[in-house]
């Protein structure tokens, strides 16, 4: 897909569900030619600035990420955030436009999730902005906004040949739907699932007595008690997984599990509604008590407040035909 129409897609959808409004800025400082600025606006007010950094470039950290240069504040008067999407997509030949796989532009659709999430922040202190949420909940909203790329409405509007302009053909939008079924269950992976508990159980074992822990062998023990063949290579290994031992993913490696049921649950409450996905009231209430809140509501209070129970399992069953052993 040609990567201004995912942006414009996102846009799109970003517009109907949360009434969000993106002008660009011409004079934003840039720290590169490529980088693009927009004044994010609703009903004519703005709300924030967001940065998207999408081509790879020599010093540049490599992946899809998003980070926040302003937090959101409303103690001696509203501040604004400001926030910035990077990626390191492969920069087009001269004149062509750069076109993104699939999973390129979901990951598009996941970081602008995040970005979402910091823009609407309307705490106080910076302290109790979407930043700071619980590790549990921070990947939830992402995950949801992947669900926007799915629409077949929005699809057909923006999914286009770059050479012809001809629409995605609904048979491969149904087919890309089956196969996500399969190739989509990031969390569900034993490539996930796996290093998630080996995550947990190093950590569980740190006991204050300095001894030291046999890392690998822990791993290598626990993959031989789930079972798994001896030559099965994981993606994520204790010796080079960075999501284990630094940052905020240290023995919460899980949470993007965890996130994944909540985004399944949250998902059903919006397609149950009249008007499915882009339901004007279910937007709201996922603004008011989601996305808005930061972390000045309890998680388990924030998500319960929008759905009306606590987070369930068998919306993520459903969602990918998983049937739950008896």
């Amino acid at each position: 897909m040609p990567l201004d129409a995912v942006l414009q897609a996102m846009f799109w959808a970003a517009s109907r569900v949360h009434g969000l409004s993106f002008k660009p800025i011409a004079d934003a400082p840039l720290v590169h030619p490529s980088v693009r600025v927009y004044e994010v606006s609703r009903g004519g007010d703005a709300v924030g600035v967001i940065y998207f950094d999408l081509f790879n470039r020599a010093g540049k950290a490599h992946g899809s990420y998003q980070i926040q240069y302003r937090e959101a504040e409303n103690f001696r008067g509203r501040v604004l955030p400001i926030s910035g999407v990077y990626s390191t997509f492969a920069p087009p030949p001269e004149s062509q436009p750069a076109l993104l796989p699939w999973e390129y532009a979901n990951v598009f659709f996941h970081e602008f999730g995040h970005a979402l999430h910091m823009l609407h922040c309307t705490s106080s202190y910076a302290s109790l902005g979407s930043q700071h949420v619980a590790w549990d909940f921070v990947e939830l909203p992402a995950l949801i906004n992947e669900r926007w790329l799915r629409d077949p409405e929005l699809l057909g509007r923006f999914a286009r040949h770059h050479l012809t302009g001809e629409p995605m053909p609904t048979e491969l939008i149904d087919r890309i739907e089956q196969g996500l079924k399969y190739d989509r269950i990031f969390s569900l992976n034993p490539d996930f699932l796996l290093p998630a508990i080996v995550d947990l159980r190093l950590h569980l074992m740190a006991d204050g007595s300095g001894q030291p822990i046999d890392a690998v062998q822990v791993e290598n023990d626990t993959l031989a008690e789930l079972g798994m063949p001896d030559g099965w290579d994981l993606i994520m290994r204790v010796t080079h997984n960075f999501h284990i031992f630094i940052g905020g993913y240290a023995a919460g490696l899980y949470s993007y599990l965890w996130a994944d049921v909540m985004a399944a649950d949250a998902l059903e409450t919006f397609e149950r509604s009249p008007g499915g996905i882009y339901d004007a009231a279910t937007s709201k209430a996922w603004i008011d008590n989601i996305l808005s809140v930061g972390h000045r509501v309890p998680a388990d209070e924030a998500f319960r407040s929008f759905a009306g129970h606590d987070p369930d399992p068998a919306p993520l069953h459903r969602r990918f035909g998983l049937q739950p052993v008896a």
